[in-house]
């Protein structure tokens, strides 16, 4: 039927435009989203903060072991002076020397366990870093790629609008409203090929006498299980 037929174009118009519409949307919620990239900015700077204070930690224990060693030598350096004749001062002298060395181990023990974290907040760091600066380059790769890909598919709409309103006007005008009022109930699609008499899109069987109709009718005739409107092959 040359009106059922000419539905069956316009609907292939508006599928392809239904379809870039969609992408468009797509495209609209993709564009200008960072998607992982804020978490990573905050991490990498959490892990900047965090390097900083472990390295201030280390500065901390660095000054605190050099002092500790300034005071053994200086201690030491009085009790071989030759200057200490008491055997009490002397070892007094060598009490203080035994108590400040074990608080320079207990500063170093604490400072290998400070230079261990610092290497791991720093390796971390590292990783990361370079990790937001591939994401950052991808991301950007991917903005590019997705307005280009906008500017193309709203060219495309543009010429299939066209193409649509050209169609739709050599239609009916009863028949296009059929085929809008079909359309709206059936996620875009209003016209499908009978087969042997068989529905092509719900593969029910049609009754001969709806089939002979479907033939021969040059008004649309409605599937009587889905509803579409038959174009008979």
């Amino acid at each position: 039927m040359p009106s059922v037929r000419q539905l069956l174009d316009l609907q292939a118009v508006d599928l392809d435009l239904a379809a870039r519409h969609r992408r468009l949307g797509e495209i609209r919620e993709l564009l200008g989203n960072e998607g992982d990239l804020p978490e990573l900015r905050v991490r990498v700077g959490d892990l900047g903060t965090s390097v900083k204070t472990i390295g201030a930690r280390q500065d901390e224990f660095d000054t605190a072991i050099a002092d500790q060693t300034g005071r053994i030598e200086k201690v030491e350096a009085k009790m071989y002076s030759g200057l200490v004749t008491s055997s009490r001062e002397l070892a007094d002298l060598q009490a203080d020397a035994a108590m400040i060395g074990r608080q320079r181990s207990e500063s170093e023990d604490a400072l290998l366990g400070v230079l261990v974290e610092l290497d791991d907040a720093q390796g971390e760091l590292t990783e990361t870093s370079e990790r937001l600066e591939r994401t950052e380059t991808e991301w950007l790769v991917d903005q590019d790629g997705l307005a280009e890909e906008r500017t193309v598919l709203e060219a495309e709409v543009a010429v299939l609008d066209e193409k649509r309103a050209a169609q739709a006007a050599t239609v009916p005008p009863p028949e296009l409203a059929t085929y809008e009022r079909v359309r709206e109930t059936h996620a875009g699609y209003a016209v499908a090929r009978m087969r042997s008499a068989t529905c092509t899109s719900c593969r029910v069987g049609v009754p001969n006498k709806i089939a002979q109709t479907v033939r021969a009718s040059a008004s649309p005739v409605p599937c009587p299980n889905c509803g579409l409107l038959l174009l008979a092959d």
